[in-house]
């Protein structure tokens, strides 16, 4: 089962980072050329974040459930601070999704509130790009690929 979570939440990684690009890409192009709100910059705007959320959510599960990292972590955190690894799954990842997840939501709502499309496009820009950055901070890029149960 643990493998199954683990490589759902590997597969979301880059079906969030595969929305993020495709987000930036609709809100830069749309500055750029004093556009129009289209259909697929409305798609950018709502399938990143709720990408990220799904991911979230399997993350939240892997780590409180299912990963002998963070379990050591919830057994001697005095020590689990102490191991570069251990604190890494068992905190840091974590609270840079939360942190990410809250960016892109935040940046979601503003968006669909607004009224002036250069102002929609320069929200998107802003926030779903300061939500990549922190996730790519973050991700663990020595992990495989894909990780296949």
């Amino acid at each position: 089962m643990s493998d199954s979570v683990l490589f759902l939440h590997n597969l979301m990684r880059w079906v969030v980072l595969a929305l993020g690009l495709f987000s930036l890409f609709r809100s830069a192009t749309g500055l750029a050329a004093n556009g129009g709100w289209l259909k697929n910059d409305e798609r950018a705007r709502k399938w990143f974040p709720i990408s990220m959320e799904i991911a979230f959510v399997v993350g939240l599960l892997l780590w409180a459930f299912f990963s002998s990292i963070t379990q050591q972590g919830f057994q001697a955190p005095g020590a689990a601070m102490k191991d570069p690894t251990i604190r890494f799954f068992f905190v840091e990842h974590g609270l840079a999704a939360f942190l990410a997840v809250g960016l892109a939501r935040v940046g979601s709502v503003r968006v669909k509130r607004q009224k002036n499309v250069r102002a929609k496009f320069q929200s998107m820009l802003v926030f779903h790009g300061l939500a990549l950055v922190v996730l790519a901070a973050r991700i663990p890029w020595d992990r495989p690929f894909i990780h296949l149960p």
